[in-house]
């Protein structure tokens, strides 16, 4: 399938541009993904409406950035209930989506599709989840892709989704990860107690609650303390966790603001993840990674296929088998870090900036979508 690239640079007609922008935030990389975004359509003169869902750090986040956000939902106590409470927080982010007079809304899935199709106005989507990966992302995209008008998806996602579906050749983590947008701070060091250049390893990982991680695992908890014995006599160790980390290793959990995470990344010898994008902002930052979970295999997504093939991260559907590979790298830190650097500057000028295409599409959406009924 094509691999699309921006429909035209410089001027757009004034005339026949998209004015205001609704954009669903559901997740802490979510927002880091559209705020870029949000800074150059505004340059461009075009609003942007942001709603957001309280879940894990995604309100910290806009609270650390003293940013105004509409919450029109936020986390359940389980799937059932979050799926009853479904229509009333679609209500809640229609009603406010009309009387901010919007005329597109994006997103990545479910709820700004359903809000979009009770609206009368078009969906742009953004995706790197491949919905043969599960049953439950599959069913998710068997239920938004009827009212999402755009669908954009990395260059290698393995999957086929009709003519909706926009290839670029890009990453969502280059959104915020690009040299124009982000350099890493050295004042981390300080942050985590360190003199500049001390070798440390971030243990990250996820609490398996959302809905599409049904059925889907990672480091146990007798794991996790083994991983720590292993790697913390070279180097120091610090444990960011969706879920309640054991009180064993308590005294390993980091302490940084929540907008920080990223120099930590970038600095980092080491990065040991069960969650999926940080393992994708730890490789193109050039940092050691190995990621380890039930979605490691013949079915996996595209993403993490291309950066394994590119050296740029180990993956491993056996946790004991992750831990062996952490344990070798801890022992030889300076030179694996130098092949993540070199192979990491070799994928930044091989993709492009999903940002520039995002703002392009979003703002020239009529040019678009012209486009893609041509090529029906």
């Amino acid at each position: 399938m094509q691999t699309w690239r921006l429909a035209s640079g410089g001027e757009f007609d004034l005339m026949n541009r998209i004015g205001k922008v609704g954009i669903f935030i559901n997740t802490p990389a979510q927002y880091h993904f559209y705020k870029n975004i949000v800074v150059e359509l505004d340059k461009l003169g075009i609003s942007s409406v942001i709603l957001y869902r309280d879940y894990g750090e995604t309100r910290s986040l806009i609270l650390e950035n003293n940013q105004r956000y509409f919450e029109y939902s936020h986390k359940r106590s389980s799937l059932v209930v979050k799926s009853l409470l479904m229509p009333a927080d679609i209500y809640a982010a229609c009603r406010y989506l009309k009387q901010q007079r919007v005329n597109l809304v994006t997103g990545f899935g479910m709820y700004d599709s359903f809000s979009a199709s009770m609206l009368g106005i078009p969906c742009v989507v953004f995706s790197d989840s491949e919905p043969y990966i599960n049953r439950t992302y599959s069913l998710q995209y068997r239920l938004f892709m009827p009212f999402t008008d755009v669908i954009v998806t990395p260059a290698f996602f393995n999957q086929d989704l009709g003519p909706k579906q926009i290839r670029v050749n890009s990453v969502k983590e280059t959104a915020y990860l690009h040299p124009r947008y982000y350099s890493p701070d050295k004042s981390i060091f300080k942050f985590l107690d360190l003199e500049e250049g001390d070798a440390y390893a971030i243990l990250r990982f996820n609490s398996f609650d959302a809905g599409h991680d049904i059925g889907i695992s990672g480091f146990d908890a007798e794991d996790k303390l083994e991983l720590v014995k292993k790697i913390s006599p070279r180097m120091r160790v610090f444990i960011s966790s969706e879920s309640n980390t054991d009180t064993r290793l308590s005294d390993y959990q980091i302490k940084i603001p929540k907008s920080r995470i990223h120099d930590a990344i970038a600095f980092a010898s080491l990065v040991i993840t069960d969650t999926q994008t940080i393992a994708t902002e730890a490789a193109i930052l050039g940092t050691p990674v190995i990621r380890s979970n039930a979605f490691v295999g013949p079915n996996d997504m595209g993403i993490f296929k291309e950066l394994e093939k590119r050296h740029l991260l180990f993956n491993f559907r056996d946790s004991r088998q992750a831990i062996e590979k952490a344990e070798e790298i801890s022992n030889d830190i300076r030179r694996y870090k130098e092949m993540w650097v070199h192979e990491s500057e070799r994928f930044w000028t091989e993709n492009d900036c999903i940002t520039d295409f995002m703002v392009d599409l979003i703002a020239k959406y009529p040019e678009y979508s012209k486009r893609l009924k041509q090529q029906e």
